[in-house]
């Protein structure tokens, strides 16, 4: 990452009220997005809870924005949450091109230096798992532990498949009632209606250029060399029945992962964050938990040696 974060400036968006406790409702998401600026002209949009607690990059997946984790964030509320927009994303910047996952990352990695950050709990869904392995790989000492949700060393998709061949018709306007997002977005379990619908309209913002733009770069990806990098522990989310990657590739990552964890939920879809958020939330926190005693103890140790 030869480009540095300097000369930051930050834009603070609406906090999370002291006293609320439930789900934040989501049309105020866009209010409390927050932007940091960057010397180079970059801009990149989150959320901060601002939560006393271990820090936590949640990073969502490709034509999602940080709302990807609206349903999962009340199910999270003693960590806190950093939720930022991708490039191309959300009210992050949207170049004309460099959209690489090293790019993806890059930015990722700005924005914890500039909020402070010395180290995170990372965890990515789908390109965001990609972004995240990216990261850990390349600025390992950001990332302290990994959490990959429905993520694949490759892709393989096939550009005969029916939605990519719906993808690619694509065209600007992008309208959010296109009945392309109901089989986009599509869960193997019921999802709120009102969430979806948001999230479609984040999805339509962005130019249909981006689309193919970005989705070419994801199919041109292979993550093994990236994977095979990573030594930070590292845990596996994936739904049974994902069908854009398979739980068999979710099992080749693990192979090429140093120390790797895996859940498997049965009848989740690509999106189990979305579908089962306590569960998904559950099984974030037992690891993070696991990976902050063994810390502990590896420091404890450290002393006496």
């Amino acid at each position: 990452m030869a480009r540095q974060c300097n000369d930051l400036r930050r834009k603070t968006g609406a906090r999370r009220g002291q006293g609320e406790t439930g789900t934040m409702r989501l049309v105020d998401w866009d209010a409390r997005k927050r932007k940091i600026e960057t010397g180079d002209g970059r801009t990149i949009a989150y959320i901060d809870t601002d939560t006393p607690g271990s820090a936590v990059v949640l990073i969502h997946g490709f034509t999602d924005s940080s709302l990807s984790f609206a349903l999962l964030e009340p199910y999270l509320p003693n960590v806190r949450l950093i939720m930022p927009d991708l490039r191309g994303h959300g009210a992050s910047h949207r170049p004309d091109d460099a959209y690489r996952l090293a790019d993806f990352a890059e930015d990722i990695a700005c924005l914890m230096d500039g909020l402070g950050l010395r180290e995170a709990f990372v965890v990515g869904h789908s390109l965001g798992a990609s972004t995240a392995m990216q990261l850990a790989a390349t600025r390992p000492e950001l990332v302290g532990a990994l959490a990959v949700i429905s993520g694949t060393l490759r892709p393989n998709t096939d550009e005969n498949d029916p939605i990519c061949a719906a993808m690619a018709m694509l065209r600007d306007p992008i309208d959010p009632a296109h009945e392309f997002f109901a089989t986009w977005h599509a869960c193997a379990s019921p999802v709120d209606a009102a969430f979806l619908t948001m999230l479609a309209r984040d999805a339509a913002a962005i130019p249909a250029r981006l689309w193919s733009r970005i989705f070419q770069e994801i199919r041109s990806c292979d993550l093994r060399g990236i994977a095979s990098r990573i030594q930070q522990p590292a845990l596996i989310v994936h739904g049974s029945a994902d069908p854009l990657f398979s739980v068999s590739q979710a099992y080749a990552l693990r192979a090429y992962l140093r120390s790797g964890d895996m859940i498997e939920l049965p009848g989740c879809g690509h999106n189990p964050h979305w579908e089962r958020p306590g569960r998904v939330a559950g099984s974030l926190q037992g690891f993070l938990a696991r990976h902050l005693r063994q810390s502990a103890s590896r420091s404890i140790a450290g002393l006496f040696e």
